[in-house]
């Protein structure tokens, strides 16, 4: 799809939520409504027209790129060779992770001991793979949902288990940037479904303040990790003693 084909779905999809409607773009272009249902259909409209109907609607173009390209189909989880590929070049894995953390390509030269040149290189690998767009003056843009995550018992995960999951805990979340809670009760199956939509909550809410905040200078944001973890679980240690 041509992207003033893109411009003109999200103009529907605006009209949408305003509850407006064909007739209501004709009278405020002063045409014909068969002339409006025309240029809807053939992607006619002049940008000097498309500005009009936006200010009618009291949005800005900037809004409706933005609102076309939440519309574009997103990637929310990668293949296991594309987890692998990560796991296999640690540099490839640091720019996706930075990128994932809508960094952009000067804040990742300035903080990771790498050149221009190789920077390029990752970006462009993680350009095929789909996780992004490099484009140019080397602009990142993202282009994976905001509930991206990684395959279950995937490669990542797998990782972060075997390397990371040690370095994480071997903290004593005593101090006011960090938080651990420990909790332990007997559940139906029904409390139990309870927890784990709320846990999903959660992790909704983490992603969409990570994208909200994507626009703020990079030294007010801060790397932080939010580990979520619900299981029928008893400490090994007590399964001597149960009859």
């Amino acid at each position: 799809m041509s992207q003033a084909k893109k411009i003109h779905q999200a103009l529907k999809l605006a009209l949408k939520q305003k509850t407006k409607n064909y007739r209501d773009v004709a009278e405020c272009l002063n045409l014909s409504e068969a002339s409006v249902k025309r240029l809807f259909a053939t992607a006619g409209f002049t940008l000097k027209r498309i500005d009009k109907i936006c200010e009618w609607l009291g949005i800005d173009f900037v809004g409706l790129v933005e609102l076309m390209e939440q519309q574009q189909p997103k990637l929310n989880e990668l293949s296991h060779a594309q987890e692998q590929q990560l796991i296999d070049d640690s540099m490839l894995l640091l720019v996706a992770i930075s990128a994932l953390n809508y960094w952009q390509f000067d804040e990742i030269l300035r903080h990771y001991e790498l050149s221009a040149t190789v920077l390029i290189q990752k970006l462009a690998t993680l350009d095929r793979m789909g996780i992004l767009e490099l484009l140019p003056g080397n602009r990142i843009k993202l282009i994976v949902g905001n509930n991206f995550k990684w395959q279950a018992r995937g490669p990542i995960q797998t990782y972060f288990r075997s390397r990371v999951e040690q370095e994480f805990f071997h903290h004593d979340f005593n101090d006011d940037s960090s938080e651990m809670v420990c909790l332990n009760g007997m559940m139906t199956d029904d409390a139990l479904a309870q927890l784990m939509q709320a846990l999903e909550k959660l992790s909704e809410q983490f992603n969409e303040l990570n994208h909200v905040q994507r626009k703020l200078p990079i030294a007010d944001r801060h790397g932080t990790t939010l580990v979520l973890a619900l299981r029928r679980w008893q400490f090994s240690a007590f399964a001597d003693f149960r009859k």
